[in-house]
């Protein structure tokens, strides 16, 4: 199944295996990383690879919601198309560090990786994140591939659910403390890093995310994980386009269930 924006938290367990292996910093700016890749407007060059993670960079608005119209059923990752029209962007409608959901951003990110390993995002995070975990069904679909790190990736939901436990679990570097990770408040409670929703739950942290493509009957579907407390995860996959509030109704009756509210 489809797992749309979910795929962020992939691409964001990538970024973290690419930092320890040393191929960049979170602090490094894309004028660094990209020079010689793309054009970019000197306005974006001290962007990060940490603003990028969080949805901090300002960057907007976000051109791919019509982009992606024309890439469905692409052959090819699309991130080096969505780098170079964000960035060359003389004016960013953002305010950077403060938060705007923006795909462009993982976009940049799946361009980052492609450049600084010089092989391709798919099999990259496929060797260092998904395989180790005993991840097998794992592909960039063919409907949905030219999203790829932001929104391309297709699995079984146990797969997912793999992938979540092994990489945001209370004794996972990502899972333990996210504070320690690249985020960005949206309110008191509720931050968004890595790839994913958090919030501080008693003495551990709960995890989230929705994932949603809406590409007519047979191009759209989408997915919804939510995982408390290191205790609990849950993932769900849809084959069509809901709405947010049914999208907000699933979350609250799991969230029900789990607390048996």
């Amino acid at each position: 199944m489809p797992f749309a924006s979910l795929g962020k938290a992939i691409t964001a367990a990538c970024t973290a295996a690419a930092v320890n292996d040393g191929l960049f910093a979170y602090t490094d700016t894309l004028g660094a990383l990209l020079e010689g890749s793309v054009d970019i407007h000197a306005a974006n060059a001290d962007i990060t690879v940490a603003q990028l993670l969080s949805h901090g960079s300002g960057i907007a608005p976000d051109q791919t919601q019509n982009a992606m119209k024309k890439w469905v059923g692409g052959t090819s990752p699309k991130h080096k198309a969505a780098t170079k029209t964000a960035l060359s962007r003389a004016v960013q409608n953002g305010k950077r560090n403060a938060y705007y959901y923006n795909n462009e951003n993982y976009a940049i990110l799946g361009h980052i990786i492609e450049a600084q390993t010089n092989g391709s995002y798919e099999a990259y995070c496929t060797q260092k994140i998904l395989a180790p975990n005993g991840v097998t069904t794992a592909n960039l679909t063919t409907i949905h591939g030219p999203f790829a790190a932001w929104g391309g990736w297709a699995m079984s939901a146990d797969d997912y659910n793999r992938f979540i436990v092994a990489n945001f679990g209370p004794n996972t570097a990502l899972g333990a403390d996210p504070t320690k990770f690249p985020s960005t408040a949206l309110n008191p409670k509720v931050n968004y890093g890595m790839g994913t929703f958090w919030r501080k739950h008693r003495a551990n942290h709960n995890y989230w995310h929705f994932g949603l493509l809406c590409f007519g009957r047979k191009n759209s579907g989408g997915s919804y994980f939510a995982y408390y407390e290191g205790k609990v995860s849950v993932v769900v996959t849809h084959n069509r386009c809901v709405d947010w509030d049914q999208s907000f109704a699933l979350d609250k009756a799991i969230a029900g269930a789990v607390f048996n509210r």
